[in-house]
């Protein structure tokens, strides 16, 4: 029986690689005899200069850069509903009304947002 490669599977691996993807060397060091330390700067140096070249770092930069100004935005809005709005005076206010199952606490939470939201004074 032949063993073929299955239809529609390529062939060889090296047709599913995307060429312009960073491929890992695989490095022999050994830390306690010094070797391989020469050839992993070297690996290190050019991965480098290939995110740079590619824009690699500027990416990484700037995604960086916006996930810590959500982060700095997080902190801001969580300060401001809790410190100056009366979102915790309506809960406190309406707590009973979820403990008594009149009011769920995600219908209480979209309320106070929605007020937020309306630039309401809450």
């Amino acid at each position: 029986a032949h063993h073929g490669a299955l239809k529609g599977t390529p062939r060889e691996p090296s047709e599913m690689r995307d060429e312009s993807a960073w491929r890992s060397p695989v490095l022999l060091t050994v830390a306690s005899k010094g070797t391989g330390i020469d050839e992993l700067a070297a690996a290190i140096d050019r991965h480098w200069s290939w995110m740079e070249a590619g824009g690699e770092l500027e990416r990484r930069r700037l995604a960086r850069l916006a996930d810590r100004t959500r982060e700095v935005v997080d902190r801001a809005t969580r300060r401001w509903v809790w410190q100056e709005s009366r979102a915790d005076d309506i809960i406190d206010a309406r707590v009973a009304e979820v403990a008594g199952g009149s009011l769920s606490p995600y219908d209480l939470a979209a309320e106070i947002v929605g007020l937020l939201k309306e630039g309401a004074q809450v």
